[in-house]
């Protein structure tokens, strides 16, 4: 997992690879600590070589400015970019996705928040789907 040290290093990987999957978290913080080694030992290995994926981690303590211009505000929180999809400001865009809860309410995120035992299970799911869905609309937003 590399460590991004600047907003223009950000923006520098989220326009050259399609899909960034960006770890915000703290060398304080207990469950980061748990889920990088968790994603370290399971996820990121499974995509260790397809230049289609990266994973990142920010510091929130040591980039303050990625860290406010993104609400990184509680740790861990895992957001993915989508090569080339920025926001108003210019700024990698983070994608947006949903999810249902048990009564059936569909919710549009643009983060997971915390340290969730199955993350790197939904990750190892996900990324493949949303590669294959960038195959399919490569010039358009990700939805």
């Amino acid at each position: 997992m590399m460590d991004i040290t600047n907003l223009d290093q950000l923006k520098q990987i989220t326009s050259q690879t399609p899909i960034v999957i960006c770890d915000f978290c703290a060398s304080w913080c207990g469950p980061c600590k748990a889920l990088k080694a968790r994603l370290a030992a399971t996820t990121i290995p499974k995509f260790a070589n397809d230049p289609m994926v990266a994973f990142v981690s920010v510091d929130i303590d040591k980039n303050r400015e990625i860290a406010v211009n993104y609400s990184a505000m509680s740790v861990p929180t895992i957001m993915f970019f989508v090569k080339g999809v920025l926001d108003a400001k210019g700024y990698p865009a983070p994608l947006l996705f949903k999810s249902q809860d048990s009564k059936g309410k569909i919710t549009e995120h643009d983060r997971i928040v915390g340290n969730r035992p199955e993350l790197p299970r939904e990750l190892e799911a996900f990324i493949p789907a949303l590669k294959a869905k960038l195959a399919e609309t490569p010039t358009q937003k990700v939805d």
